[in-house]
C-alpha cells in the first residue's frame, strides 16, 4: 500500500476551491482519482487551522484570531472529509477495508481550546496531532522558534492518555524532545505544500 503521510485535502477546498472529487485544478493533482490512479491507499488528511499572523493565510478568509475560531475552521474541515465520503481509519482493523481512507493529523494544536477537548476529538477521528505550524498557544514552530507554552505542557498528558501520535512537523528541537519524554507515539510527516 502506497502511504502519503501528509495531505492538505480540505484546507485546499475550503480555502481555495480546489475539490478533492472533481477533475483537478491545473498545477495542482491531489485529487481521490489521481491518488486512486496512483495507488494510494491510505493518506494522513490534515486539519489545518491557519493563524491570523501571515497575510497570505488572511487573504483566504480561513483564519483564525482565537482557539474558538480554529475549533469552528478545523470542524469545518472534518465535515469536509465527512461530506465527501473520505472513510477515517479509527482502529487498527480498518485499515483492512478496500480503497482509499485517511487518518486524521491535526496540523496545529489550536483548535484543542482544552485538555478536556482531547477525548472529543479522538471521538470525531483525530489520531495525529502535531503541535504547532507557526506558533501555536502550545509551542513555538516554523518561523517562530520556542519551546512548548505552560498550556503545551499540559496538552501533552492529555494526548498521551487519549493515545494520541505526535507528528513533530514544523516542532524545534526542545518541544520535540519535551514531547517524547511524555511517552507520545512520535511521527515525523513532511511539511508538505499547502
Amino acid at each position: 500500500m502506497i502511504v502519503d503521510g501528509h495531505l492538505d485535502i480540505a484546507w485546499n477546498a475550503l480555502a481555495f476551491g480546489r475539490g478533492f472529487d472533481g477533475p483537478g485544478t491545473k498545477g495542482y493533482l491531489v485529487t481521490r482519482s489521481a491518488l486512486e490512479q496512483a495507488g494510494v491507499g491510505l493518506v494522513f488528511a490534515t486539519l489545518f487551522a491557519a493563524p491570523g499572523v501571515e497575510e497570505e493565510m488572511v487573504g483566504t478568509g480561513a483564519y483564525y484570531r482565537n482557539a474558538r475560531e480554529a475549533r469552528l475552521l478545523a470542524l469545518s474541515q472534518l465535515n469536509y472529509y465527512g461530506a465527501v465520503g473520505l472513510p477515517l481509519v479509527r482502529r487498527r482493523r480498518d485499515l483492512g477495508r478496500p480503497g482509499l481512507q485517511a487518518v486524521v493529523l491535526m496540523e496545529g494544536a489550536d483548535p484543542i481550546e482544552s485538555p478536556a477537548q482531547v477525548a472529543d476529538w479522538w471521538e470525531r477521528g483525530v489520531r495525529i496531532v502535531g503541535l504547532a505550524w507557526q506558533r501555536t498557544r502550545y509551542s513555538g514552530g516554523t518561523h517562530a522558534p520556542g519551546g512548548l507554552t505552560a498550556a503545551g505542557r499540559r496538552l501533552l498528558p492529555a494526548l498521551a492518555r487519549a493515545g494520541m501520535i505526535l507528528d513533530l512537523s514544523h516542532l524545534a528541537h526542545p518541544p520535540a524532545l519535551e514531547g517524547a519524554a511524555h511517552r507520545l507515539p512520535l511521527q515525523r510527516a513532511g511539511p508538505g505544500p499547502r
